[in-house]
């Protein structure tokens, strides 16, 4: 006489855990949270709401809480979208959480938020490239020059992290760093990067004439990002209707970018609490407009605008017969297709 030895198909209909599932009721928490795809504590924490237990069904039995599950698939999909609209401001979202270790490694490298400084350190960029630019060409040179082609390097930026300590450690202007090497531990490593640092440092002219590349480079840009947005509105594009949507300076620009991040935030998750920036503020004078802007600076900007706003016209996706969305190069290749197709058909 041979043993019954039971397979899995038996074990998981005979056994002790399909006895359990059988005495479990469907409307308990555990499982409505498994449906939810949430844990359990999260669940009794919305229950304990009482404006959301009307929307969760739920009801008191004793020292347990039953709730009222639709039993069809259709009315259980909308009761779960109702709930989860309804929870919606009261959700715990997860935040980016760096350990006080993290910050402060962040902030002795010199990422500590300082606007000013990343803009000082994008003019030593610019002042860096004009003296290698006007640097005589010398075999010292060469050699410098063929070595960052090689390693395909900019020789612009070899300090800039360097630089970016420094000036955090001891608070001062980028532009006056060097004089804050003789602070440094005077090791062997540090004199002969310090010599590197002083022979490649721009001079006053250099960094005063990137400065003022960098600010005219700045107001180029926010006139164009304006114009831009004029053209998507069909709006005209005039010193009237640009002037409201200029910056007065830098800050005012990074304030308002911030001011919007947070409105955009406030619609992804409404309920939630932001601080805003009362110096992000956009709009200058007619005065100071025309001072810093000529008629051809607004004919540029215009033109501009009106080629990005086409280009984006024609990189939309629009479906063709079969309902595939296709660019604009798809289009133009079948039509040349389609045209070879014909010219083929017209020679036979």
């Amino acid at each position: 006489m041979s043993a019954f030895l039971p397979d899995d198909s038996f074990l998981l209909s005979h056994g002790p855990t399909a006895k359990r599932r059988k005495k479990r009721r469907p409307d308990t928490v555990r499982l409505l949270a498994i449906d939810f795809e949430v844990a359990e504590r999260t669940l009794r924490r919305w229950i304990a709401r009482p404006e959301l237990r009307p929307v969760l069904r739920a009801r008191r039995r004793g020292k347990q809480w039953r709730l009222d599950v639709p039993s069809t698939d259709l009315a259980f999909a909308r009761y779960k979208r109702d709930v989860l609209r309804a929870i919606s401001p009261f959700r715990r979202r997860r935040h980016a959480r760096y350990s006080p270790s993290v910050k402060k490694i962040a902030r002795s490298l010199g990422y500590d938020g300082n606007r000013r400084r990343e803009r000082d350190l994008r003019i030593l960029r610019l002042a860096t490239q004009l003296k290698i630019a006007n640097a005589r060409q010398t075999s010292v040179f060469k050699a410098k020059s063929k070595l960052a082609e090689r390693t395909h390097s900019d020789r612009s930026a070899d300090h800039i992290f360097e630089t970016r300590i420094i000036a955090a450690k001891y608070g001062c202007d980028v532009f006056n760093v060097p004089k804050y090497f003789d602070l440094e531990k005077p090791t062997h490593e540090n004199k002969n990067l310090f010599r590197r640092m002083r022979q490649s440092w721009p001079a006053r002219s250099e960094w005063d004439k990137a400065s003022s590349q960098f600010e005219s480079l700045w107001r180029k840009r926010t006139l164009t990002e304006a114009a831009h947005e004029l053209a998507k509105k069909n709006r005209p594009i005039t010193g009237e209707s640009l002037a409201p949507l200029l910056f007065l300076n830098h800050d005012r620009e990074w304030a308002w970018k911030a001011n919007e991040k947070q409105k955009d935030y406030l619609n992804r998750h409404p309920g939630d609490s932001v601080m805003f920036d009362p110096y992000g503020r956009r709009g200058i004078s007619l005065r100071l407009f025309r001072s810093r802007y000529e008629s051809r600076d607004i004919l540029e900007a215009k033109v501009i605008a009106e080629g990005v706003l086409q280009s984006e016209e024609l990189e939309k996706p629009e479906k063709d017969r079969s309902g595939f969305a296709t660019t604009s190069s798809h289009r133009k290749e079948d039509q040349r297709k389609s045209q070879q197709g014909r010219t083929t058909r017209q020679q036979r």
